[in-house]
Parts: C-alpha cells; structure tokens; sequence
C-alpha cells in the first residue's frame, strides 16, 4: 500500500482513538468508528489491487466510432478507454492514475474507489468532531495547573487536527469533483479535461475546420449542419465564418443522473456492498439520443453525433507507424478567434495548441491524469 496514504489513515483512526476520544466516545460510537475504519482499509484495499479493466486483445472498433490503434498494447482502444503511462496498460473508461492508490481508476475498480472516498470522508469527519471537541476542551481548561494535562494527549490533539484537517479538505474536494462528474455531467476526469480544452478552442476557425475534416474522415461526406444552437448566436455561416459557442457542445455520455450512477456504481444494492461493481462491459456505453448518428435521419446529421472528442480521428495502425504519434497527442493548425462585438465579427488570430500540451485552468495536462496515448 502506498505509505503516506496508510500512515494518515492509521495515525488519524488509531492515533485518535486511542490517544484523543476514547474517553469521550460512548462504546456504542467507539465499535462504530472501528468498523467504519475496517470499511475504509477494505475498500482503500480493493481500490489498489482490483484491476480497472483492459479491453480484450481481439476488440475491434464499432462504426462511426474513433479508430484508436496503441502501439504499446498492439491493439484497438474501446471509446473512453486510454494508455495510462504508469500502469502500462489500456484502460477502460479511464479516469485517471491516482497516486493515493497506486492504481488507474477506471471502470472496474470506480465502484471501489469511490467508497473508499466516502469512508474516508465519513469516517476522517467522525475523528475530526473527536478531536476538534478535545481541542476546545483543552482551551477552556487552558488555566488549569499543568500537571492537569497530559502532554501526550495535548500534542496528539494539535497534531492529529491538522492532520485530519487536511485530509478533510483534500479528500473532501476530490469527493465532490468526482460526484459532480458521475450525477451532473457523466465525465470521466479526462473527459472533463477534454471538454474545457474543446471550449477553449471552439471559436476559432482552426478547431471548426478540424471538425469538418474530422466529420468527413468518419462518415465520407462533407458537415452541412454546421452552426450554434445558442439563442445569442443563431446563425449559419456569415462572411464564411461559422459561429459556435461552448453551448453548441453536447457531451454524447450524459443521459440523466440515474443512468450515470448506476452504469458507474452497479445497482443500488451494490453501492454499499465492499465487493460490487459496475453495470455493463465498459466496451460501450449508452449515449444521448441526440448524439446517436442515423444515416437515414438528414436531422441527426450535424456535429453532435460525431464521438468524443470531437475533434479526434482515426489513428489506426499503419497510420501510427507512420507518423508515430497517437491520437491523444496529434497536432492542430493555426486558428483564429472569433470576438462578436457589436453584432459584427471581427476575426484575431490566436494559435491553437496541441492537445498533448494545453492545460486547464488548474494547470493539468493529459500527462498529469497520467495519459500517454
């Protein structure tokens, strides 16, 4: 198990017990708060040594999806599946390579890895009302004769506050990053990456002509539905110039907040239980209607039924040889801007960047949710 992890984990759970409220705690809430930290050290330990999936060696591509060759694994990458850099493996619907768990989390292990965030929430916050309580009680008896105090006591107190503080807001934070994700959006990390790198780049015309071109390699045939469904920009091409907005993107794995819980966490009867699992293969995964491409429907023939991300293509295996680069790292044009003011168009020219390299607003690139390709 990863150390730092273990030892904020065991010093926070034994070190607070023992030292700080198990004159406080009822033994009632002391059998509880134990059992609550054997959950956690069960869950954090299926987190580490379940396996978050690879695609099957023999996998091929469905239509109008991605071709992903990996050049590493010798074989085709599933829809939201990526290389992680660390593992060495594919992995389905990846999220990202965690540190606290020395292990992708991905669409086998979700499941696992989320209950150990909320074991670790529940049962750090139970420890941090012992010691927080402790600690006010030590103020109030802050003129009390010295020989009163154990000094063990009363630095275990300050120590352990800080440290079950920090885990408070560190782990607390990923909770709700990844909650938000699973019930609002349905995006992986990654995918969350993806979508702020597409917004930032979806009014330039470098991006819009890549779609097209994109559009064209996968379905043989050239966008005509190409414009904004924003209310503010309702238009075609003006001057040659399409107008799209961050509005226009529609995510194609988002559904509802049911269908997402339950194709990442299993079926409510599982969500408590320590060894359950997803729903599906985590080959394919239900899509928004209105991302669901129909060649005999002219309606559904717009930019939205293209998969993600958009701007992809095909890399497949001669491809790769030849050009040794992956689809996670290709390159893009020079674009430029589009600024609207004053219902006029005014075109500046901004360099797009290369997705390998772009980051988001909190500095991560692929390389740091541990992407190779």
């Amino acid at each position: 198990m990863p150390v730092i992890p273990s030892v904020l984990i065991a010093s926070i759970g034994y070190g607070g017990h023992f030292f700080v409220f198990s004159e406080t705690f009822t033994t009632y809430e002391q059998y509880w708060f134990q059992f609550c930290l054997s959950m956690l050290w069960l869950s954090y330990y299926l987190a580490i040594t379940t396996s978050p999936g690879s695609p099957p060696s023999d996998f091929k591509t469905l239509p109008y999806e991605w071709h992903r060759w990996c050049k590493k694994c010798e074989g085709y990458k599933p829809e939201r599946s990526h290389h992680c850099k660390t593992c060495g493996i594919c992995v389905l619907k990846m999220d990202h390579h965690c540190p606290w768990t020395a292990n992708c989390v991905g669409f086998a292990n979700m499941p696992h890895f989320m209950r150990f965030l909320l074991w670790v929430d529940y049962t750090n916050f139970v420890a941090f009302k012992g010691i927080l309580s402790k600690s006010i009680t030590f103020w109030n008896e802050r003129s009390a004769p010295i020989y009163l105090i154990s000094k063990t006591q009363l630095t275990a107190t300050i120590v352990l506050f800080f440290m079950s503080l920090f885990v408070l807001c560190t782990v607390g934070l990923l909770t709700l990053r990844e909650l938000q994700g699973i019930l609002f959006t349905g995006r992986t990390q990654i995918e969350t990456w993806d979508m702020d790198r597409i917004r930032d780049h979806i009014e330039t015309m470098g991006f819009v002509e890549k779609i097209q071109k994109s559009y064209k390699e996968l379905f043989g045939k050239e966008l005509q539905n190409l414009m904004s469904w924003s209310s503010s920009h309702k238009r075609e091409l003006t001057a040659g110039v399409p107008i799209l907005t961050e509005d226009d993107i529609v995510f194609p794995y988002f559904t509802n907040p049911i269908d997402n819980i339950f194709q990442c966490m299993g079926y409510p009867w599982n969500w408590l239980n320590p060894f359950g699992g997803p729903a599906g293969t985590g080959l394919t995964f239900k899509k928004n209607p209105d991302c669901v491409y129909d060649p005999k429907d002219s309606e559904s023939q717009d930019f939205c039924v293209m998969p993600w991300p958009m701007d992809g293509g095909h890399q497949d295996q001669d491809q790769i040889e030849d050009s040794e680069v992956s689809m996670d790292s290709v390159e893009t044009d020079d674009g430029d801007e589009q600024i609207i003011e004053d219902n006029e168009i005014v075109i500046r020219s901004r360099p797009l960047i290369k997705r390998s390299q772009w980051r988001n607003e909190y500095g991560e690139s692929l390389g740091d949710l541990g992407v190779e390709e």
